[in-house]
């Protein structure tokens, strides 16, 4: 309880000696205790000058024309208005706030080929402003209305002032809608910001590409495919071809010149720096070289004798569009092709291989020749579409009836679907196929 009750004792002031030395001592560098007039002035005009320059001022603004009549507004909405389409929304959009703001009624085309044949309808320029910001291009050709005279039917009283806000290219109808428009009031062109350039794809026997632009730049196109990861990356860049210009639009060929491995994986062709429809390309089987698989007898080396084997037709068609691999069969069926072709082949010792490679979905075509219609054992030829007689048929000899056939149509559904059958091809020779009651009609030519 003592302890609990005392009183700690009163404190003493003491002065300590050293205070001494600091009298008299001036701070260099005092802080000030409030801002310099002409510190506080430089921040506030800095200020005004930061909200001026946001107000964005005009010095001498654009007198606009006195109309109180409607606006029109036209956009090309195809693939070449893609490139700077923000822009030109935005335009449209300044366009229909001023008609708004001058309480003019206004009508908004889209030409992207959906606008039905009904007439336009005029508005209060507010109430188009969210469809505008909610329009798309298409990725097809601008298309505009087929009767300018029935779209415009519903013109209200006054001049029209229409803005055409355009991609650059002519259209079907182009002409007479600017007739229309101009014989009802002023009407505006707005042309695009940048060029207008497109990429096709040409097919045949050695496929290639074409840039179309509305200058003399060159940009390189991608081709953008899988990676052995199956990520999808730019696989190669393809520097086109040289110029030709002609009224204004430059064409610039450009030759797919891939190695096959890296060129059957690309899914598609696209003009670097582009990313509309027009700028891109899809890559399909017209692009792909497929790998074929000749199997057949060495051609000789006089010349006559090498125009007498099948491998050298074999050879000269298939060598434009397909990469060949050569050999025995089972050197063709370790290359992993797409196609494998037997020109008067029987009785391999691969055979058992080539059984299973068909069975796993392999496309096998064979030819016949004098060594198929002399093999003693075709009845039981393996991989034949139906059972084929020993010896054959002659056709147009001596000692036969008929003359030389003509070839059919190729089936539809067919792996020679959609090849033209020349009329001077001829058959003078043929193996019959064994009659059996299940058994289609058939005969292989030779």
């Amino acid at each position: 309880m003592l302890i609990l009750r005392a009183v700690p004792p009163a404190p003493r002031q003491v002065a300590f000696p050293g205070v001494a030395l600091l009298l008299g001592l001036a701070d260099k560098t005092p802080v000030a205790r409030r801002t310099p007039w002409w510190l506080l002035l430089l921040r506030l005009l800095a200020v005004a000058a930061l909200i001026l320059a946001f107000a964005g001022p005009v010095w001498k603004p654009v007198p606009r024309a006195g109309t109180d009549g409607p606006l029109l507004v036209v956009m090309d909405a195809g693939w070449a208005a893609a490139p700077d389409w923000a822009g030109r929304q935005t335009r449209a959009e300044r366009a229909l706030t001023e008609a708004a703001s001058d309480g003019r009624p206004a009508a908004l085309l889209l030409a992207d080929g959906r606008t039905g044949p009904k007439p336009l309808v005029f508005a209060p320029a507010d109430r188009l402003l969210a469809r505008l910001r909610a329009a798309q291009p298409v990725s097809w050709e601008t298309a505009l209305p087929d009767d300018p005279e029935a779209a415009l039917s519903e013109l209200p009283d006054g001049s029209l002032s229409t803005l055409w806000l355009a991609d650059g290219l002519d259209h079907p109808n182009r002409a007479e809608w600017l007739a229309a428009l101009t014989s009802r009031g002023t009407v505006t062109v707005v042309p695009p910001a940048g060029p207008v350039r497109a990429l096709s794809l040409h097919g045949g026997d050695t496929p290639s590409l074409t840039l179309i632009s509305s200058d003399d730049a060159a940009p390189g196109i991608l081709a953008i495919g899988p990676d052995p990861q199956g990520i999808e990356r730019e696989l190669a860049r393809l520097a086109p071809g040289d110029a030709a210009t002609e009224a204004g639009v430059t064409t610039r060929p450009t030759a797919i010149d891939l190695p096959p491995e890296l060129r059957n994986r690309v899914t598609r062709f696209q003009v670097e720096g582009e990313a509309h429809a027009g700028a891109v390309v899809l890559a399909d089987d017209r692009v792909k070289r497929r790998k074929v698989g000749l199997v057949g007898d060495a051609d000789a080396h006089a010349e006559g004798q090498r125009l007498l084997s099948p491998l050298y037709y074999l050879r000269r068609a298939l060598a434009p569009t397909s990469d060949l691999a050569e050999g025995g069969l089972g050197d063709v069926l370790d290359s992993a092709p797409d196609v494998i072709i037997l020109a008067d082949q029987v009785d391999m010792a691969e055979i058992g291989e080539l059984a299973e490679w068909v069975d796993a979905g392999g496309l096998l075509i064979r030819f016949a020749g004098p060594r198929m219609a002399g093999y003693e054992g075709l009845v039981d030829e393996p991989l034949l579409p139906v059972t084929l007689r020993q010896g054959g048929r002659d056709i147009g000899g001596a000692l036969s009836w008929g003359e030389p056939r003509g070839l059919e149509p190729f089936d539809t559904d067919g792996p020679f679907a959609g090849l033209a059958v020349p009329e001077d091809v001829t058959v003078r020779a043929q193996l019959m196929a064994q009659p059996l009651p299940n058994s289609p009609s058939a005969a292989l030519p030779r």
